[in-house]
């Protein structure tokens, strides 16, 4: 009952949609990287959270870089718990509600999580838009929404070793980059989202060796 099918959970940092539950076996089906996050990978045993109507709105606005503090107090029949033994809850203001959206559906060399790439490193991916999926639950897989009005996309390619950049572009305004480097080893292909000046609230990250 407390479950719903279509509706959110958060899996660690990711957004997820819950597409199908049992209740019976605890098994169900999730629509991976929703709203602003991407599919990231999980420790056997994460904490899965299911998200329902009960929250609560701060009506303050928060200048960025802020931490705000918050107490929340259980109420039963015997009452509100004391404020000071409820725990402190802490987050740092980032801009999230304002940044774009991520890409969806990012493919290495038509690929998705591929282990090795050789030559040029070909990245494909599809649009998301902030605004327009404000009232949906998107998964990652979805097609081009979009993009919202302004929105790029910037890629990258690093030496997994040392993080240095082998390759980059910014200001795509379509669903492909290709990149190139000559570069044999374990590399990683970063790609993002930019909208006036701020960058989407999560990246893709994937690891691969690279081959000539």
């Amino acid at each position: 009952d407390f479950v719903e099918v279509g509706g959110a959970a958060l899996l660690d940092d990711e957004i997820v949609r819950i597409d199908a539950f049992d209740p019976a076996t605890l098994s169900g089906t999730l629509a991976r990287g929703c709203v602003d996050t991407v599919p990231a990978s999980h420790a056997a045993g994460a904490r899965l959270w299911f998200l329902d109507d009960e929250t609560a709105l701060d009506p303050t606005e928060y200048a960025p870089s802020v931490t705000v503090q918050a107490r929340l107090l259980t109420q039963t029949g015997e009452g509100q718990l004391d404020p000071a033994l409820a725990p402190v809850d802490s987050l740092l203001t980032a801009q999230r509600q304002g940044r774009p959206y991520p890409p969806g559906l990012f493919k290495i060399g038509g690929a998705s999580y591929p282990a090795s790439v050789a030559g040029d490193v070909v990245l494909t991916w599809t649009h998301r838009d902030r605004l327009l999926q404000a009232d949906q639950l998107i998964d990652t897989a979805q097609g081009s929404i979009g993009p919202e009005s302004g929105t790029t996309y910037s890629a990258r390619l690093l030496r997994a070793d040392t993080q240095a950049v082998l390759a980059s572009q910014t200001g795509i305004a379509g669903t492909t980059a290709t990149l190139s480097t000559t570069y044999v080893g374990d590399v990683i292909a970063e790609l993002w989202s930019v909208r006036d000046g701020l960058d989407s609230h999560q990246r893709w990250r994937h690891t691969f060796a690279h081959a000539i």
